[in-house]
């Protein structure tokens, strides 16, 4: 059934290019910053395209002085720029910190989906500084009479 319902979209071939460009060596990002990306569909059913999704996750594990950070971030657009092309402004969130990779492209119609393999759209990794930090406190716990 599934492979009836996304039939469509694996010929449609997606194309992902920085807008603005970010790798793991440039400046690093802070909370609140943008990565602009441009989504480009093509193929035969492209036209019924009507969202497209990207998602970052973080490589490895928190810093243990951030506890419960975020370990991905990512943003839809759901209007198009001009006919089979998305902008998508992704937006750092208050809680990420670390090294981030885009692991997931999406495109939908409101009846179907399909994801996107990401190594095939090249390394597109950030990496995030934030100063805040969050180490869990040890607790105890007695039941009361």
């Amino acid at each position: 059934m599934a492979n009836r319902v996304f039939k469509f979209l694996p010929a449609a071939l997606l194309l992902l290019s920085f807008a603005q460009a970010q790798e793991a060596h440039e400046k690093p990002l802070k909370p609140g910053d943008k990565i602009r990306f441009e989504v480009k569909l093509n193929g035969p059913d492209a036209d019924k395209v009507t969202a497209v999704s990207l998602n970052f996750a973080i490589q490895g594990q928190p810093s243990p002085d951030q506890a419960g950070f975020s370990t991905g971030f990512g943003a839809s657009a759901s209007t198009p720029a001009s006919p089979g092309v998305f902008n998508v402004e992704v937006v750092v969130g208050d809680d990420a910190s670390g090294t981030y990779r885009l692991n997931q492209a999406s495109a939908g119609t409101p009846y179907a989906g399909h994801s996107y393999n990401t190594a095939d759209f090249g390394d597109f990794t950030v990496v995030v500084e934030n100063p805040k930090t969050f180490t869990p406190p040890k607790i105890t716990i007695k039941k009361l009479p």
